[in-house]
C-alpha cells in the first residue's frame, strides 16, 4: 500500500483514481485531471502516477454483447411478461464457471430481486461493468463470492469496492 502523509494526501488519491475511471468511462475530465496532476506532484512524488496506474488495472471495459442468432422460447418471453412488476425476473446465463453448481452456458434463470442473501445462495451480483453469477458467503466484514472450479479465484468485497447484488437465484429453466 502506498505511505499517505496525511489525510489530504489520501482524498486526493481517491479523487484521482475516480476522475481516471471517469474519463475511461466516456466523460471527459481532462481539465480536473490536468489540475489535480499539478496538485499532486506539489504534494508528494509518485502520487498522480500511483493513482492513475491504479484505477488503469482496475478498469474492466464495457463490451456490449452481441445479440444471439437463437431467438427466446416463446415460454420465456411469457414468463417474462408475467414476472413486470413483481420482485423476480429472468436473466440468461452466459459461461460455464457455474456447471458445478447445476448453472450452464443457454439456461435461463429466475431470480429473486431486493433480497438479502444468506451464507451459500447463488447470487446475481453487478461487479466492474458485469452481472456474474457466484456463490455467496459473508466473512466478518467481507463478502466472499466463488465458483465451486477451482481454476477462478474468490472475490473478496467490501465497502471500498462497487459492486450491487441483483438478486438470489431461485430456479434454473432449461430451454427445451
Amino acid at each position: 500500500m502506498f505511505n499517505y502523509s496525511d489525510y489530504n494526501t489520501r482524498q486526493l488519491y481517491d479523487l484521482i483514481f475516480d476522475y481516471v475511471t471517469l474519463q475511461l468511462e466516456g466523460i471527459d475530465k481532462s481539465e480536473q485531471l490536468k489540475l489535480l496532476k499539478e496538485e499532486a506532484d506539489n504534494r508528494e512524488d509518485g502520487l498522480y502516477e500511483k493513482a492513475f496506474n491504479d484505477a488503469m488495472s482496475r478498469h474492466a471495459p464495457y463490451i456490449p454483447v452481441q445479440k444471439s442468432e437463437l431467438e427466446e422460447p416463446e415460454y420465456i418471453t411469457i414468463l417474462s411478461k408475467s414476472l413486470v412488476g413483481t420482485k423476480f425476473a429472468l436473466a440468461l446465463v452466459s459461461g460455464d464457471e457455474m456447471k458445478l453448481d447445476g448453472l450452464f452456458d443457454g439456461q435461463y434463470i429466475l431470480y429473486e430481486k431486493d433480497r438479502l442473501p444468506q451464507n451459500n445462495d447463488k447470487v446475481l451480483v453487478e461487479y466492474k461493468n458485469q452481472v456474474i453469477i457466484k456463490n455467496y458467503t459473508r466473512k466478518n466484514d467481507k463478502i466472499v463470492l466463488s465458483t465451486s472450479g477451482v481454476e477462478l479465484q474468490d472475490i473478496e468485497l467490501d465497502n471500498s469496492i462497487n459492486y450491487k447484488i441483483l438478486g438470489i437465484v431461485r430456479l434454473s429453466l432449461n430451454i427445451i
